[in-house]
C-alpha cells in the first residue's frame, strides 16, 4: 500500500549532528527525531504540520493542545507524586500529599498558600463579588455577604446577626462580653474631643413603632461636663420615653456623683432609699440629711415647716386646729425655728421604762441661773438659761448636738418640784418658830 512503513522488529536509527529521523505527512513533516543539544530532540506536528508536542534537548516540554485524561487517571508531580491533579467522574481534585505547602505565585511572589491547617493570603486581596456569599463551615445558611453597596452581612443559621455599615454595627439578639483570666472585658466608647457637653457614645434601645424617624425608647449616653480642660469630667445620662411621645424623660449623674431625677423614686417592698454620710436630700431650698452621729435627722428650710397644702401666709405650721400631726414619733431630733402644738406636748414617763429612781436635789435650783437674751441667728429676744452653766449642776439636761449644747427646759420641772418642797417645808417651820 502507498506511503506506509513498516517494521516487524526493531528500527535503530544512528548518526550525529542533524536529523536522525523524519517523517513526512501529505501536507508536512508529522514526526522528526534529531540529536541536537541545543534545540528539539523530538517533535510531534499535527497534520497540518504545526508542532503540537516538542522535547527540547535542556528537557524542557512543550505542548501546544489539550491535555485529555480518562475519570481518576492523574497527573503526578514530585518525586513522591505529593502533588496529583485529576477527575473523579464528578468532582476535580488538587490533592497535595507533601509535608510542605500548597502556594500559589503571581509575578515571583507567594499570593496564596494553604498549609496543614491554615490557609492565608499575602500581598493580595481576597475578593467576593458583590451580593455573591462565602459560607462558614459548609453551612448553607450561615454566611457573609455584602448585602448592598458598603454594607457587610453575617448571617447565623439563616439569621442575620451582625450588619456593619459606613460607621453603623448593628447586633441583632443578644451581645456577650467574656473575661479571661488575664484579659477584662470591656465595651468601650471613644471620641477623639476636647470640648465641653460633647457626647461620647450612646446605648440606644429601640422598638417596632416609631416617633417619627425617631424609634428610640431608652438611651444610655455619656458625655463631657463643662469646667474646662482642669476640671471637666464625665457625665451620664438616661434618657426614656413613652411609647408614641418626642420628649425624653433624662436621669443624670454627673461628674461629682450627683444624680438628678425627672419624676418619683420608687423602693420596691423590702428595699430601702440610703443616703451615705454627709449627704442630703434636698426638696426645693429645703433639705433633710442625718447628725454627724447618724442617730436623728435635721430638716432645714429656710422659713418654716408646714403641712402639705398650706402656705406660709395662712399661718398653719405644725400641729393647727386644721392641719395636725397626729402622731410624731423619732428619737433625738432638731427642729429649727419655734414648735407650736394646738394641744398638750407628752412625753413617755411610765415607772416601768425606768430603773434606778432617786429624789433630786431640789437646794440646785440656787445654782442654776434664769437670763433673758438676743439671739444672734435671728435677733430675736427671749429667755430661759445657759447650757454650758447648766451643764456643771445638772449635766442630765443637756445635750450635745455636733458641738452646739440644747437644754431639756421640760425636764426642769423635777428640780423646781424638789426645791418648792423644800421651800414649804422652810415655811412650815418657820411658822411654827413664830407662834
Amino acid at each position: 500500500m502507498a506511503n506506509e512503513f513498516k517494521i516487524k522488529k526493531g528500527l535503530i536509527v544512528s548518526g550525529s549532528g542533524g536529523t536522525l529521523l523524519d517523517v513526512q505527512g501529505s501536507v508536512g513533516q508529522v514526526f522528526s527525531v534529531t540529536d541536537s543539544l541545543t534545540g528539539d530532540i523530538f517533535s510531534i506536528s499535527d497534520v497540518s504540520g504545526i508542532p503540537i508536542f516538542n522535547v527540547n534537548s535542556d528537557g524542557t516540554v512543550t505542548i501546544d493542545g489539550n491535555i485529555k485524561l480518562a475519570d481518576n487517571d492523574k497527573i503526578q508531580l514530585g518525586d513522591d507524586q505529593d502533588l496529583e491533579l485529576y477527575h473523579d467522574g464528578t468532582h476535580s481534585y488538587i490533592s497535595d500529599n507533601g509535608t510542605g505547602e500548597l502556594r500559589f505565585i503571581a509575578n515571583g511572589a507567594t499570593r496564596f498558600k494553604i498549609g496543614s491547617d491554615v490557609a492565608s493570603f499575602s500581598g493580595t486581596d481576597f475578593a467576593i463579588a458583590a451580593a455573591r456569599k462565602l459560607y462558614l463551615d459548609g453551612q448553607s445558611n450561615t454566611y457573609i455577604t455584602e448585602s448592598s453597596a458598603d454594607i457587610m452581612q453575617h448571617h447565623v443559621g439563616g439569621n442575620l446577626i451582625l450588619q456593619l455599615q459606613n460607621t453603623l454595627a448593628t447586633v441583632r439578639g443578644t451581645l456577650k462580653l467574656y473575661q479571661t483570666d488575664s484579659v477584662p472585658a470591656n465595651l468601650n466608647f471613644r471620641r477623639n474631643t476636647n470640648g465641653d457637653s460633647q457626647i461620647l457614645g450612646d446605648a440606644n434601645w429601640m422598638t417596632s413603632h416609631t416617633n417619627g424617624t425617631d424609634d428610640r425608647s431608652v438611651i444610655i449616653r455619656g458625655e463631657t461636663q463643662g469646667g474646662g480642660a482642669d476640671s471637666r469630667g464625665g457625665k451620664l445620662k438616661l434618657y426614656t420615653r413613652k411609647s408614641g411621645s418626642n420628649d425624653f424623660n433624662a436621669t443624670t449623674k454627673d461628674k461629682d456623683g450627683n444624680w438628678t431625677f425627672p419624676a418619683s423614686i420608687t423602693a420596691g417592698n423590702n428595699s430601702k432609699f440610703q443616703v451615705l454620710g454627709s449627704g442630703y436630700i434636698q426638696l426645693g431650698n429645703c433639705t433633710i440629711s442625718a447628725s454627724g452621729d447618724s442617730n436623728h435627722i435635721h430638716v432645714t428650710c429656710p422659713t418654716a415647716l408646714i403641712p402639705n397644702g398650706t402656705t406660709l401666709a395662712t399661718n398653719t405650721r405644725l400641729g393647727t386646729a386644721s392641719y395636725r400631726w397626729k402622731d410624731f414619733h423619732c428619737g433625738p431630733g432638731n427642729f429649727l425655728g419655734s414648735v407650736t402644738a394646738s394641744a398638750d406636748v407628752i412625753a413617755y414617763s411610765d415607772a416601768r421604762l425606768k430603773e434606778n429612781v432617786k429624789t433630786l436635789d431640789g437646794s440646785k435650783v440656787l445654782q442654776m441661773r434664769g437670763v433673758s437674751f438676743d439671739r444672734k441667728d435671728t435677733g430675736v429676744s427671749s429667755s430661759g438659761v445657759i447650757a454650758q452653766e447648766l451643764q456643771r449642776v445638772a449635766p442630765e439636761l443637756v445635750s450635745n448636738d455636733d458641738g452646739t449644747l440644747g437644754v431639756a427646759y421640760g425636764n426642769l420641772t423635777g428640780y423646781l418640784i424638789e426645791a418648792i418642797k423644800d421651800l414649804k417645808k422652810e415655811v412650815e417651820q418657820l411658822k411654827k418658830q413664830i407662834k
